[in-house]
């Protein structure tokens, strides 16, 4: 198990939620539905928190990926009429992958290898859930300006916006706005 650099730099405890607590609700989740891996990843595709047995190789390149599936699940409930689909899953030989978005701001995705028992891990996803939100809302949910900071640095957040100042600073913004 692990906390990623991004979520280490966060308060230990906030709103009265420890990290530890976090990763024990995760641990219990896995041994009640025998996944063998659980990764809670941002919707950018920055992986939070794993825990878990299972190698899972390249996981920048696999919660990018997770990002742009469920984008691509969302833009398609929308072509055909329907609520935006709050769960992905896939199946394969080797694995199992179950997606479900929490509060419209992270992906849970759950690895199993059990064969035949996908009903277990939804029923245990579905009991879980609400405990995994609640503690994503209160471990990873700031608000924008104090999360940009505590997660990512003050250094972080001055270099972007000297970047961005840099790059915007020969644009004539005046052409634009006589039009």
């Amino acid at each position: 198990m692990y906390l990623t650099s991004a979520a280490v730099e966060a308060p230990a405890d906030t709103n009265g939620v420890l990290i530890a607590d976090f990763y024990a609700l995760l641990e219990r989740f896995l041994q009640e539905s025998q996944a063998i891996r659980a990764i809670l990843f941002d919707l950018a595709g920055h992986d939070l928190i794993s825990v878990g047995q299972a190698n899972i190789p390249q996981i920048q390149a696999l919660g990018a990926l997770i990002a742009g599936t469920f984008q691509s699940a969302i833009a398609l409930a929308d072509l055909i009429n329907e609520a935006p689909f709050t769960t992905v899953s896939f199946e394969s030989p080797q694995y199992h992958i179950y997606i479900s978005l929490i509060d419209q701001t992270q992906y849970f995705v759950v690895f199993s290898q059990i064969i035949g028992h996908s009903g277990l891990i939804r029923l245990q996803i579905a009991k879980y859930l609400p405990e995994i939100a609640q503690n994503c809302r209160n471990v990873f949910q700031l608000p924008a300006n104090q999360a940009l900071k505590t997660v990512r640095g003050a250094e972080f957040q001055s270099s972007i916006t000297q970047q961005i100042d840099e790059l915007f600073q020969d644009v004539d913004i005046s052409a634009k706005e006589e039009s």
